[in-house]
């Protein structure tokens, strides 16, 4: 058992002088750093999609309604929805305010734009009625005061449908909230 303790005691103090000679001599081995050339111009970033190569980005018009329904203050029913128009009419709307959405495109790996748009609209339900709020919002408010003094409530919050420009545009979608 002393032979073993000796034995690791000597190994620490070895360890311990070398460790103490590579200070005193300050020398500390380390690579030698190689000079990189630098890049000659900035690159572009890669375009995500077929579409994004073109000139002027594909903007998809859409319809989107929201309604949340509450009662004594929780919530029992919510709807969102998104779809398509019967007919376009941006091209005779003005745009109201526009807004935009970061999104981890690189998640989605597809060439079709108009459904990476919808994906991201619907998945980012949360973002997308952030952006909505800026516009009109409609809230009912509908309470009850029975015999024995208890508030029944129902609380109703509604964007009516609004119709929307979307786009890709680098990572970001951008919302063009039209004016009708």
């Amino acid at each position: 058992m002393c032979a073993i303790w000796v034995r690791k005691c000597c190994k620490v103090a070895c360890y311990a002088m070398l460790s103490i000679q590579l200070l005193h001599a300050d020398l500390i081995p380390q690579p030698h750093p190689q000079k990189q050339p630098l890049p000659e111009e900035i690159l572009v970033p890669e375009a995500l999609t077929p579409q994004a190569l073109e000139s002027t980005p594909q903007k998809l018009e859409l319809i989107i309604s929201y309604k949340a329904q509450a009662h004594d203050g929780i919530i029992t029913g919510e709807r969102y929805s998104i779809a398509d128009p019967i007919t376009l009419k941006a091209h005779r709307l003005k745009v109201a305010y526009t807004c935009s959405i970061n999104t981890p495109i690189n998640d989605l790996i597809t060439d079709d734009e108009a459904y990476a748009i919808k994906y991201i609209l619907t998945h980012y339900q949360e973002e997308v009625l952030e952006c909505l709020r800026k516009g009109r919002a409609n809230i009912r408010y509908d309470g009850l005061t029975s015999h024995n003094t208890r508030v029944l409530d129902s609380t109703t919050f509604a964007f009516p449908p609004q119709r929307i420009l979307a786009h890709l545009d680098n990572r970001y979608v951008v919302i063009d909230v039209l004016k009708e």
